[in-house]
């Protein structure tokens, strides 16, 4: 007879739910992302890093990851 550690079927998984979506203004924030970039300066060679960005990313953020010579990758 075998015996499981977990549950064969499971009616509901346990993914987390999104109770709220930020305003697409306030996903941006340069502050943040300079900092991010400055830590991938200062810790990784560039020449080894790719970023890879959602479709619906903030072009800024996506023109301020190249401006640091990160490259990046948009997917479809």
């Amino acid at each position: 007879m075998a015996v499981f550690k977990y549950p064969v079927f499971v009616n509901k998984q346990n993914k987390g739910e999104v109770t709220r979506k930020l305003p697409k203004s306030d996903r941006y924030d340069a502050v943040i992302f300079n900092k991010l970039f400055s830590y991938c300066k200062e810790n990784y060679q560039l020449y080894n890093l790719i970023f890879v960005f959602h479709p619906n990313t903030d072009l800024r953020i996506i023109e301020m990851s190249k401006s640091c010579d990160i490259k990046t990758i948009l997917l479809d």
